[in-house]
């Protein structure tokens, strides 16, 4: 075989054992709705808990910036 054969024999193993490892993982799992609900409180388990933000949370633009599309 020459060198350029040996390369894409290497190269073709490499994406085969990469494709199987890949197809392993657990990447297929949902988030579900509940997860990505808005003002949820979260439960405190264990007293480690993290005080609430001081500011609520902004997603746009205020009417007093003059942004536009607003």
């Amino acid at each position: 075989m020459s060198i350029c054969n040996k390369f894409i024999f290497f190269c073709f193993c490499a994406m085969l054992v990469g494709s199987v490892l890949i197809g392993d993982t657990n990447a297929n799992k949902v988030i579900g709705k509940g997860a990505m609900a808005a003002n949820r409180e979260l439960p405190c388990k264990g007293g480690n808990c993290l005080p609430q933000p001081s500011n609520p949370e902004n997603r746009g633009c205020e009417t007093i910036e003059r942004c536009r599309h607003s």
